[in-house]
């Protein structure tokens, strides 16, 4: 089921800012796993793991800043 966000300008502001902290919870605890015992840096899999987690790295700057944002404004 679809949620819709409020038509008033500072609750949607504030729904939006709680679904940001949400998702960067999420990816602070994917981040926050070790790397899996296979993980080797010159295989293939463990590669495309690194870059994974260079993505989530990216994501958390983003999500971060856009908080900053938020709390500052």
């Amino acid at each position: 089921m679809t949620e819709f966000y409020s038509h008033n300008s500072f609750d949607l502001c504030m729904e939006i800012r709680e679904d940001i902290y949400a998702q960067l919870k999420v990816v602070r605890e994917k981040l926050a796993q070790e790397f899996p015992e296979w993980h080797n840096p010159h295989d293939y899999a463990s590669g495309y793991y690194d870059g994974r987690k260079d993505s989530l790295i990216f994501e958390e700057k983003f999500l971060a800043d856009m908080l900053d944002k938020f709390e500052r404004s």
